[in-house]
């Protein structure tokens, strides 16, 4: 995707995401922006509150600030969406002039890390980071390498204490989980395990069940996924004119027989190992 394009589309998805949510009666008091695509949101929200209240974009902004929360997937540098200055300066002409009422500058600086280069590209995470009252990686280990990735913002700050934090991600285990797994955790841990039980309390349970029951679960879906696997490909090669031998053959591709003897392998070797150290 050209560079101008995915400006458009961030700008749709920004500018007018939030437009579109004001049309249709919505005022959220919380706007997350979840990934930097969405960041021009954060103009837009700046914009409709100076229509509202007649007050200049820098306090429209620091006003709509505190109800904005950016949340950072990104680990390095050159995963944040980046559009070359002349874009930006393009499509928001109208707007900054007419409406934001800020200059050229003012503009390009919220997506800069340097305001006075004028060779730096217009950084959405950057604006997102400019334009938030909270800022959050997706996991403990994330949220550090965040901090670093927005050390220059905060200069007199510790790394430590930059302000960005971290909201582990999770999923919803019942949708998560096979059948299978989900019967064995029943069992073990009690049909709402995950409607409060504590953690701990929790670990305590899984502990308990047997090496024997946790590989036999492993190993009955690693059959299904291979059975999975068989009948996807089977599909695949059929509905593109494959002749009938090769289909048939897409019964036969992968053995979760052998894969388990592959795991298994390294493990008594490792075991052999060790009863050998003992008795030396």
């Amino acid at each position: 995707m050209d560079q101008r394009r995915g400006c458009l589309q961030e700008i749709v998805l920004g500018v007018g995401g939030w437009r579109l949510l004001r049309k249709l009666g919505f005022r959220p008091e919380v706007c997350h922006l979840n990934e930097g695509h969405a960041a021009f949101a954060v103009l837009e929200r700046a914009r409709t509150f100076m229509e509202e209240t007649g007050q200049p974009f820098e306090v429209a902004l620091a006003a709509t600030r505190a109800g904005n929360l950016f949340t950072t997937h990104t680990a390095v540098p050159a995963g944040f969406d980046r559009f070359p200055s002349e874009l930006v300066t393009k499509y928001f002409r109208t707007l900054r002039r007419s409406e934001l009422k800020i200059s050229l500058l003012d503009l390009l600086s919220l997506g800069r890390e340097n305001p006075n280069d004028e060779n730096e590209q217009f950084n959405m995470a950057y604006l997102a980071l400019h334009g938030s009252g909270a800022v959050n990686g997706v996991s403990r280990l994330h949220g550090e390498v965040s901090r670093d990735l927005f050390q220059s913002f905060f200069p007199r700050w510790p790394r430590e204490e930059v302000p960005v934090g971290h909201v582990t991600n999770g999923v919803h285990v019942p949708s998560w989980d096979s059948s299978e797994a989900d019967q064995l955790w029943d069992k073990v841990c009690g049909e709402d395990r995950w409607m409060g039980l504590p953690r701990a309390k929790a670990t305590e349970h899984m502990r308990g069940v047997s090496d024997s029951e946790i590989w036999q679960l492993r190993s009955n879906a690693r059959a299904q996924l291979v059975h999975f696997s068989r009948r996807r490909l089977a599909r695949q090669l059929a509905s593109s004119g494959a002749p009938a031998a090769e289909v048939d053959q897409a019964a036969r591709i992968l053995d979760h027989r052998r894969l388990d003897a592959r795991v298994c392998a390294p493990l008594r070797n490792l075991q052999t190992t060790d009863s050998t150290a003992a008795r030396s």
